[in-house]
C-alpha cells in the first residue's frame, strides 16, 4: 500500500509533449496513412520511455487528496455495510448556514490546526526517516485514535488511511522544501480532501 501511495505521488512528468507528425499523404491510400500513423506512434512511444518523471507540488496536492478521499470513503463504506449503521455524518446538513459553518471548520480551521500539529510532531523524527512506511503509519494510527475519540470510534480506520497519506506527503516533501512550504502543501491537500468529503456528505444527505 505504501508503495502504491508513493507511486501515485509521482504521476506527472516533464516533457515537451511533441508528437512527430508524418507528412501529408500524397497518394490518399488508407494503408499509407496507417503506416505513417504507426510510425509516429512508435516514435512517440520511444520518446515516452525517455521521459524524466518528476512530481510537482500541484500534482502532489491533488493526487494525495484524491487518494485520501477515495480510500477513506471506501473504508467508511465497508464499515457501514458491516455494522449496518450510518455514522460518517451524524449531523444533518440541510441548510446553507449549517453547510457554510461546517465548511469553514472542515476546509479552513481543521486542516490548518491539524497539519500544523502533525508537522510539528513529525519534524523531530524526520531526519531519522529512512523511507520506510513506519513513521507515516504510526502518525496515521495516532491521528486515527484522536478522531475516533473526538468523532466516532468507527472513523478510526478511515482516518488512519487519510493521515497515513498526509504524513507520507509531509516526510517526502519536507526532504526537499522548507517547513512552511511543506506545511502549505500538506495543508492544501488536507483542505481539498475535506472539501471533497463535505461535498459527498451533503450530496448523500440531500439525495
Amino acid at each position: 500500500v505504501y508503495r502504491i501511495v508513493v507511486a501515485y505521488l509521482s504521476l506527472t512528468y516533464e516533457g515537451d509533449g511533441h508528437i512527430p507528425k508524418g507528412t501529408q499523404a500524397t497518394y490518399g491510400v488508407v494503408l499509407t496513412r496507417l503506416t505513417r500513423f504507426l510510425s509516429a506512434f512508435r516514435v512517440r512511444a520511444s520518446e515516452t520511455r525517455r521521459v524524466r518523471w518528476q512530481t510537482t507540488l500541484t500534482s502532489a496536492i491533488l493526487v494525495s487528496a484524491i487518494i485520501g478521499i477515495v480510500g477513506a470513503v471506501s473504508i467508511d463504506s465497508v464499515v457501514e455495510i458491516a455494522t449496518q449503521k450510518r455514522f460518517v455524518a451524524p449531523q444533518t446538513l440541510d441548510d446553507w448556514k449549517a453547510i457554510i459553518a461546517t465548511a469553514v471548520f472542515l476546509v479552513i480551521f481543521s486542516p490548518f490546526v491539524e497539519t500544523l500539529i502533525m508537522g510539528a510532531t513529525l519534524e523531530p523524527f524526520r531526519k531519522r526517516w529512512m523511507g520506510w512506511p513506519v513513521l507515516p503509519f504510526v502518525s496515521g494510527v495516532v491521528w486515527g485514535l484522536v478522531h475516533a475519540v473526538a468523532n466516532h470510534p468507527y472513523q478510526l480506520f478511515s482516518m488512519i488511511w487519510l493521515f497515513f497519506v498526509l504524513s507520507t506527503l509531509y516526510v517526502r516533501t519536507r526532504s526537499q522544501y522548507s517547513f512552511w512550504k511543506t506545511f502549505g502543501v500538506v495543508c492544501m491537500a488536507h483542505a481539498v480532501n475535506n472539501f471533497l468529503a463535505l461535498f459527498l456528505i451533503v450530496l448523500r444527505q440531500n439525495l
